[in-house]
């Protein structure tokens, strides 16, 4: 197979390859923009276009498991504009957070009209590999969670907690307005507990693709963050435990067990994991390609 590019002498960090500690000298072999070989003393004559990396370095892709596309700026142009940061920082997978309200599209509605609007605006626009996790946000939404897994593949899902004393609706003094949910409906501390209920019962009637869905509390408010940070270093040093009087009532209320960092600003919620906390994604399904 004729390479298009051929990236010699390069330094390969792969954390999970038996190697030095410095990494390992290894040629990078490209067809039609992805790696088609990753070995040593791959011949010149192999490639129709030959550089000398000697003394850079390449790694697998950096998976950003928390982005924010479509937020100031239209979603369309946002995908073209942020993915290509992305790439050109070293991310090949993103995953960007959506939502029904202001900012975003500027509209409300039940995810299977307004999930369809996301994917036709973001498709074919992106450099790098993207999915979406959404929040539930209105009663409606925790209703569709099993059909927006099964229908469009999403499998994670995000509490968005409050900015002090803003609440959830912005500039706005109007909270349905601003998130366009009926005006019966609040989204509060009472929501977030019905989202996980949601969350858990889709874990418990999709069960073979319960260990890929995910719930994500989002902690501005420093009471949350600082409850479940100290759940999660006690966890980590002393395995699972049982509630204590001093722990978090949303935590002691809610279905999950195990908690495991995913970005500065989310903690993602794993409902029957006993294992310690995880680091997903583990890998990137691409390379960060040196030559872009």
């Amino acid at each position: 197979m004729k390479l298009n590019t051929l990236i010699k002498n390069v330094t390969v960090i792969r954390p999970e390859a038996p190697s030095s500690p410095d990494g390992e000298a290894l040629d990078l072999g490209i067809v039609d923009g992805r790696f088609a070989r990753v070995e040593a003393d791959i011949p010149d004559g192999d490639a129709d276009t030959v550089i000398d990396g000697r003394g850079l370095l390449a790694f697998p892709g950096v998976v950003d498991a928390h982005q924010h596309w479509g937020i100031y700026n239209p979603l369309s142009e946002d995908t073209t504009t942020e993915s290509r940061a992305s790439a050109q920082g070293g991310v090949t997978t993103g995953l960007t957070y959506m939502r029904t309200g202001q900012y975003y599209l500027n509209r409300g509605g039940p995810y299977s009209e307004f999930f369809p609007q996301v994917l036709e605006q973001s498709r074919g626009r992106s450099f790098i590999d993207y999915g979406f996790h959404l929040a539930p946000m209105m009663r409606e939404h925790i209703d569709e969670i099993p059909s927006i897994i099964e229908d469009f593949g999403v499998t994670s899902f995000k509490i968005f907690m409050f900015y002090g004393s803003h609440g959830l609706h912005g500039r706005s003094a109007d909270q349905s307005s601003f998130l366009m949910i009926p005006k019966e409906e609040r989204y509060d501390l009472a929501h977030f507990e019905f989202v996980m209920r949601g969350v858990q019962a889709a874990r418990e009637k999709l069960k073979d693709r319960a260990d890929h869905i995910s719930l994500s509390l989002h902690c501005e408010t420093w009471s949350s963050k600082r409850a479940l940070s100290r759940d999660l270093l006690h966890t980590a040093r002393h395995g699972r435990r049982t509630p204590r009087p001093s722990q978090s009532p949303l935590r002691r209320s809610s279905p999950t067990r195990q908690t495991c960092q995913t970005s500065t600003c989310c903690t993602c919620l794993h409902a029957k994991h006993s294992r310690p906390p995880c680091s997903w994604p583990r890998r990137s399904p691409m390379w960060t390609s040196v030559e872009k």
